[in-house]
Parts: structure tokens; C-alpha cells; sequence
């Protein structure tokens, strides 16, 4: 069965009712509707967090290690086997999974970003980033809307911003 938020719900429902006494099945819808946290009656979305997880396939998978946990600072969250790694920085998962296809220009990926407090510690970035040889894309500079962000390419080339944007900065 397909889960439509519109009908679907009410399909899952309906068989814990069938399939059980009525006594207990409206015990059992009670959880349900309690632990689903969406009411299929009602025109609302569910909530989410945000997008704080994201896997990438990866050809220079150590250096890119080295180069998210050495010089980014997330650290080591799980690594199941030898090709694959979890990393965090706390609040987000990046995965990486080894990848034997060479890398091409063309993704869909645009950049991922690393939030920031303040438009000051784009800067202080900007400056240890290149102490550590990693050359800087785009130097910083701060945007129309108030955000403040410089680029640099990881191992594999994909573009990393660091970016203080005030609406989720929280500095």
C-alpha cells in the first residue's frame, strides 16, 4: 500500500480496526494518532528539522575524510566498514560512501554550507582555511540580504560555503 498523507493514514487505521476487537482498537488508534504527530483530517504540514543530513559519493575518500574532520572539525559518528564514514559537527550527519566512478563536473549538487555565528568568523575561517593550503574559491563578502560567505572545493571538488546567514546563524 502507498501512503497518501490525505487517505493513507486513514487506510492504516481502518485495518487496526478491522483486525482487532473494538475495545482495544480504539487504544490502539490513540497511539497511533498520539506517535504519528500527523492528522490526516486536518490541512497541515508535519514539521521537520531542516535539511541536516546529507551523503555524498566520494573517489578521494581518506583525504576527503582527513579533510572534513582534520581541517573542518566534524568529527567521526560511525564508520561501519572501511568504505563508509559518518561525520558530525553535533547538530548535522554528513555521510560518505567510496566511490569507484570518477567524479564529473556535472551534479545536481550546488554546495553544501557550514553555518557560522557571525559574519566575523566567515573571515576567521576564510583566514585558517587558507593557512591550511586550502585555496579559497570565492573570498568573503557579504550579500544583499545580510549574509556573509566565502567558498572552497573539498578533495573531490565539491564547493563547501562558509556562511553566516542571520536568519539561522543564531549570533
Amino acid at each position: 500500500m502507498n501512503f497518501n498523507p490525505r487517505s493513507g493514514f486513514r487506510a492504516v487505521v481502518t485495518c487496526i480496526i478491522e483486525s482487532i476487537d473494538s475495545g482495544r482498537a480504539a487504544r490502539v488508534v490513540l497511539h497511533v494518532a498520539q506517535n504519528c504527530r500527523y492528522d490526516a483530517t486536518m490541512d497541515q504540514r508535519p514539521s521537520h528539522l531542516g535539511i541536516r543530513h546529507l551523503a555524498l559519493h566520494v573517489v578521494a575518500f581518506d583525504d576527503m575524510k582527513r579533510f572534513y574532520v582534520d581541517v573542518l572539525g566534524f568529527r567521526v559518528e560511525w564508520e561501519p566498514d572501511a568504505d563508509n564514514v559518518y561525520l558530525t559537527s553535533g547538530s548535522d550527519n554528513l555521510a560518505l560512501h567510496r566511490s569507484t566512478a570518477v567524479s564529473t563536473p556535472h551534479t545536481a549538487l550546488d554546495h553544501l554550507g557550514l553555518v557560522v555565528r557571525t559574519a566575523h568568523d566567515v573571515d576567521v575561517w576564510a583566514t585558517y582555511l587558507d593557512d591550511q593550503g586550502v585555496s579559497l574559491v570565492a573570498m568573503p563578502r557579504t550579500h544583499r540580504d545580510g549574509a556573509r560567505s566565502c567558498y572552497v572545493r573539498d578533495p573531490d571538488g565539491n564547493t563547501v560555503q562558509i556562511i553566516y546567514h542571520p536568519p539561522i546563524s543564531g549570533g
